[in-house]
């Protein structure tokens, strides 16, 4: 069990940040979306501070945070002491020491059942199966089944020293044209105002697991020199993507909107970085993060998806390769067809 040291300064209102299903969803008052926003919560009562204050998971398409201030809590202090705090919400005593998961426990999902993910099939349509197995190999992408989800990917973050931090466990499913023909795959988000079907490995440990997170691929930084240039996306399945699209290139992933942090960044300083947001408002966001809070680190932000039509706003590098392989594929197909004709 871990220790907890007294704080006389915890704030009192804080998002709900408790590990997987434990977590309170309500229904945004901006979008309307059931189930999507994260309440702040009273941490010496648990309970919600209102269902108005909150955070909408829909970073881009809504954009709705609202945090609860003075006027809005009447007579209740903003800072209290850690004594009166509940368990849940107390800081751990040494917050520069992080917990990590057993390599026992991660490469067991990396061989053999990765074959079977959904993933490993969609692309295997689309790039030879065995850079596809190479690729998933160099990125250690495990697969595994978790409560009814079939076939998800494991997308391990093992930092520069090997440490596996966590892993972020989630399903796909492959989108048909009319045809039948696989055309793209994507995040089973839920149905009927569900949860998205993604989950950290680390949660699993329970709520005393102290984690701090690191990019998805850090530990590629031990394969390549300090001249080569890093390539750097918001998911992890884009990553992966990329890296079949420019097998020369190294690229990582924040696996976030918001987690392009200076912690997290850090391992990367004093290289070359081109950072490619995804289409849309997230370009808007990552340009201001890296503007206040990047000093000192070399990033060039690329517009280049800002400047694609083919690619709808919210859309990502992945998107951009997908379609072009897609198209790519289609008309050797039909050329292949006049051919026989």
């Amino acid at each position: 069990m871990t220790d907890y040291r007294t704080y006389e300064n915890v704030p009192r209102f804080q998002l709900d940040r408790r590990p997987g299903r434990s977590r309170m969803k309500l229904r945004c008052p901006s979008c309307g979306g059931e189930r999507c926003l994260t309440p702040y919560i009273d941490t010496v009562t648990g309970q919600p501070v209102g269902v108005e204050f909150g955070r909408c998971d829909h970073e881009r398409r809504c954009g709705y945070d609202r945090r609860p201030t003075g006027s809005d809590v009447g007579d209740k202090p903003i800072w209290v002491s850690g004594n009166d705090v509940l368990s849940t919400y107390k800081p751990p005593l040494r917050p520069d020491i992080i917990n990590y998961i057993p390599d026992s426990e991660w490469l067991l999902t990396v061989h053999p059942t990765r074959l079977y993910s959904t993933m490993f099939s969609f692309l295997s349509e689309y790039w030879n199966y065995y850079m596809v197995d190479s690729v998933l190999r160099r990125y250690n992408v495990g697969s595994m089944n978790l409560w009814g989800w079939k076939g998800c990917s494991v997308f391990w973050q093992i930092d520069r020293n090997f440490v596996c931090r966590t892993g972020k466990i989630m399903e796909y499913k492959i989108v048909n044209d009319e045809e039948g023909v696989p055309v793209d795959i994507k995040r089973v988000k839920g149905e009927d105002g569900g949860y998205p079907h993604v989950m950290f490995y680390h949660a699993m440990k329970g709520q005393n697991f102290l984690f701090r997170q690191c990019l998805f691929g850090e530990h590629l930084l031990n394969f390549c020199s300090e001249s080569e240039t890093i390539h750097l996306v918001e998911a992890e399945k884009t990553a992966i993507v990329c890296t079949l699209g420019n097998p020369n290139k190294i690229f990582m992933a924040t696996g976030g909107l918001q987690n392009l942090r200076t912690e997290v960044m850090e391992p990367l300083r004093g290289r070359k970085i081109i950072a490619y947001p995804d289409k849309g408002g997230g370009f808007d966001v990552w340009k201001e993060k890296i503007e206040k809070n990047l000093f000192g680190f070399d990033i060039e932000v690329s517009d280049f998806l800002q400047k694609n039509e083919s690619v709808p706003d919210g859309g990502d590098m992945a998107d951009y390769i997908i379609i072009n392989r897609v198209i790519k594929k289609k008309k050797e197909k039909e050329n292949g067809r006049k051919d026989v004709e």
